[in-house]
């Protein structure tokens, strides 16, 4: 049933049902459809009666299976291929997730389905094989073999475009990824569709293949220029070739898809080898997914030929030499920065419950000790440090600190009537976003003792879905979302470092949370926000994850925050604190200006995604570190970030050594030990603060952050384990990362004025209370500390922390 919404009454509404026949091609079977209030309901496929005009129809993965993947890329895998292990079929599902709800691989029957992937494949084959000639399989089962052109013939920069896309200094813009692009204008223009820092970091497409398949896909659905078709919709037959088309040979044909890909370098030119290497892989990966050549159509159809270009070429030409043989690429898309793959949300939104009160989220730590390897810890904080760097963030799940919490959970309220969720705080994300009812792979049960639950907008008097031609869509897009219409709903993706993914669509929908009333008193209150609805999850988001949440509440800076939704509405000041207690289990969240206690604040470096510092040198007891004075430069590769979403603590290797090196000798007897590859274990009978410096950070504005023994010491089986870790044994783009997680984070009220471009912290009793201002009244309110027992048994000893998050309202 779908319920109609007026204000707070809500109309059921008897569905009357009536089926309709979707002719499929082929051998296709029927899909059953009922009609509801114009909304159409699967019998089978998606179950998105919301969501798009194609969710009735076959997902990617119902007709393409991973063993057709292998049998269309059979020789990607071996010895001299040049991108070995880097491919895979769940990247390309995963990438494939954001554009199926717009009609990829999703328009039409299977037949068309199928159809659609044979010729984006063969397109991407013929792009990377390095299989010509003779060579062992046939020439044509090559494709995917590389990820990147080899030997640059040059950096391909174009100071052309220096003040819309300057070229970053030490950074290369050669071809990368599955539909290669050159050039840094190129880079630019994809990084901005992508929501991904490509033009400081181009490497990332090499570096991560389901963003490599993303691009490719983007561009396949994209049109390079205004008033043009994109590829997807002359193949699917959405586009209307014009006189002028006509009179140019240029028809809804696979030969069009080359045309608008690659112009004039393939096409126009009559029956040359670039063109007829795609039209062959076209073929061969029809025959191998049983839909044979002869549905292809006649020659004129498949080439391109005699076409005169969509698209002249007006920069200089693009060329690989993968496998020592050149190609020629068209540009790729630049004056269009459309957004296919949304990760960052504007949330354009107001409070529904107007009140200069201050409110309250019930927050708790999500894991009180380490159950299991402390592999998990590394694993958690290397999807963060992947999408920190990747201007994507994101970092969903992950583990504590093993001796304490070290991630911390709110209970929150959304919906009419309202039902509980627990999602992450996380002051490094920049969304909110919850399971929804429609996703098939989320988790169902968590082991922390919390009961998930999955949204459901037609259980919500006041959920409403966002479209896409709603204004935030479009203003988060860069424009019209290629393929997103009025009538359907504005879709998301996020992809993590390690290839985990969150897929749905927005909505709009009342938040509860406790809004201060006086000292230490609070009462209910609300606000209306958009988040995202989770209907595809993969990876470990999936129902494999066995700590799992009901998902994520962003606090970072950008717009698309939680504490940027509030400051946006013109009601709150975008100022919040934390105080995260180590000690008790106790501890503080909190928006508003602290007045107490007071705390000295050093500069955020401008211009930067997340929590960045200037620190100037570092300490350990007594001693400075004798370390080079660029190595504290901000930037992407440099500086210093805060993020209490990260467990432990990161240095660069020329800080990390001498520092280790300092803590460890001051016991030469100690026996050092390494456990699961990346800890520093040793035995050690006294008292870690008594036989151990304090490690002491010094930032700008002589403010500095003392980490003690106990903080970066803790107890696993016997050992004591040192919670430093090696940035160098990160990936090239970490090694010089200072990352300052919950390891140096707790018993700390941290302080971040995003007013002034401020972050300051002090040592403080994270069980007693803070003062905090109503800026609309001008009195101030004590706020204490909070615990929440769980429903967990007694013997996992898990403590839970609550958290206040109080949220200052100001009269206008």
């Amino acid at each position: 049933m779908v319920t109609i919404r007026s204000g707070s009454i809500v109309i059921l509404v008897l569905l009357a049902v009536s089926f309709l026949a979707l002719v499929a091609n082929g051998e296709d079977k029927t899909i059953k459809v009922k009609k509801v209030r114009g909304e159409r309901v699967c019998t089978q496929g998606w179950e998105c009666s919301w969501w798009s005009k194609y969710c009735c129809n076959q997902t990617i993965s119902d007709y393409f299976q991973v063993y057709q993947f292998e049998q269309l890329f059979s020789k990607r895998n071996t010895p001299i291929a040049h991108a070995v292990g880097f491919w895979d079929y769940q990247s390309f599902i995963t990438a494939a997730a954001l554009y199926e709800p717009l009609g990829f691989g999703t328009t039409g029957g299977k037949l068309q389905g199928q159809k659609e992937m044979a010729a984006f494949l063969g397109h991407v084959a013929s792009k990377t094989s390095c299989g010509y000639g003779v060579a062992t399989g046939g020439p044509l089962a090559w494709g995917l073999c590389y990820n990147r052109e080899m030997s640059p013939m040059q950096s391909y920069c174009d100071e052309s475009w220096k003040f819309k896309y300057p070229c970053s200094p030490g950074a290369e813009y050669y071809g990368r990824g599955a539909l290669p692009i050159y050039w840094n204008f190129n880079y630019g223009a994809a990084g901005e569709a992508l929501k991904a820092d490509l033009l400081n970091h181009p490497e990332y497409i090499e570096q991560n293949a389901t963003l490599a398949f993303q691009a490719a896909i983007w561009r396949w659905m994209t049109p390079i220029k205004k008033y043009q078709p994109s590829a997807h919709d002359i193949f699917v037959g959405n586009w209307k070739p014009t006189k002028n088309d006509t009179l140019s040979k240029r028809g809804p044909t696979f030969g069009s898809t080359m045309n608008v890909l690659y112009g004039e370098y393939t096409c126009g030119q009559g029956s040359i080898d670039p063109m007829n290497n795609i039209i062959s892989h076209y073929l061969y990966f029809l025959d191998l997914l049983g839909i044979g050549r002869e549905d292809a159509g006649p020659n004129e159809e498949l080439s391109c030929a005699e076409q005169k270009p969509f698209n002249p070429s007006t920069v200089p030409s693009s060329s690989s030499s993968h496998g020592g043989r050149r190609k020629k690429m068209t540009v790729s898309i630049v004056s269009f920065p459309i957004c296919a793959r949304i990760t960052l949300i504007w949330f354009l939104t107001s409070l529904i419950s107007v009140s200069s009160n201050p409110g309250v989220f019930n927050v708790k730590y999500r894991y009180p000790r380490l159950q299991g390897s402390l592999s998990a810890l590394k694993e958690h904080d290397d999807r963060r440090q992947l999408t920190i760097l990747a201007g994507i963030d994101l970092p969903l799940g992950g583990t504590g600190r093993p001796d304490i919490p070290g991630l911390y959970y709110a209970k929150i309220g959304i919906g009419t009537p309202a039902k509980s969720y627990y999602v992450q705080v996380d002051t490094g994300s920049d969304i909110m976003w919850v399971n929804c009812i429609q996703c098939k792979q989320c988790p169902r049960r968590s082991t922390l003792g919390i009961e998930l639950t999955l949204y459901n907008i037609d259980e919500s008097d006041s959920g409403k879905l966002v479209s896409c031609d709603d204004d935030f869509c479009y203003q988060i897009s860069g424009g019209p979302l290629s393929g997103c219409k009025a009538n359907m709903s504005c879709p998301y993706l996020e992809i993590y470092g390690d290839g985990s993914s969150t897929a749905g669509y927005f909505v709009k929908d009342v938040v509860q949370y406790d809004s201060v009333a006086g000292d230490l008193k609070t009462q209910t209150a609300n606000g209306s926000v958009i988040f995202g609805c989770g209907a595809r999850q993969s990876g470990d988001l999936d129902s494999s994850n066995e700590e799992a949440l009901d998902g994520i509440l962003g606090f970072g800076k950008a717009n698309s925050s939680m504490i940027s939704q509030l400051a946006s509405s013109g009601r709150v000041k975008k100022i919040f604190a934390h105080c995260l207690d180590g000690r008790n289990g106790g501890g503080i969240f909190a928006i508003g200006r602290v007045v107490q206690p007071k705390v000295n604040m050093t500069p955020l470096v401008p211009n930067q995604p997340h929590y960045n510092v200037n620190m100037t040198a570092v300490q350990v007891g007594q001693e400075f570190l004798n370390i080079p004075a660029d190595l504290f430069q901000p930037g992407d590769r440099k500086g210093a970030i805060i993020d209490s979403g990260t467990t432990l603590a990161y240095l660069p290797e020329i800080i990390y050594e001498p520092l280790v090196k300092k803590i460890t000798s001051q016991e030469p007897a100690l026996k050092v030990h390494i456990v699961d590859k990346d800890y520093k274990c040793f035995q050690y009978s006294g008292r870690v603060d008594e036989g151990f410096p304090n490690v002491t950070f010094h930032f700008e504005n002589s403010v500095f952050l003392r980490v003690y023994p106990h903080d970066y010491l803790f107890p696993y089986e016997g050992m004591w384990c040192i919670g430093w870790q090696n940035s160098a044994m990160q990936s090239r783009d970490r090694r010089n990362m200072t990352l300052l997680g919950d390891l140096v984070l707790s018993n700390k009220l941290v302080l971040y004025d995003l007013e002034n471009q401020l972050i300051g912290w002090t040592e403080y009793n994270c069980s007693s209370s803070i003062k905090v201002k109503d800026e609309g009244t001008g009195t101030v309110h004590l706020v204490g500390s909070h615990f929440i027992s769980s429903a967990l048994p007694l013997d996992t000893c898990l403590f839970l922390l609550s958290v206040l998050l109080l949220m200052t309202m100001f009269l206008l």
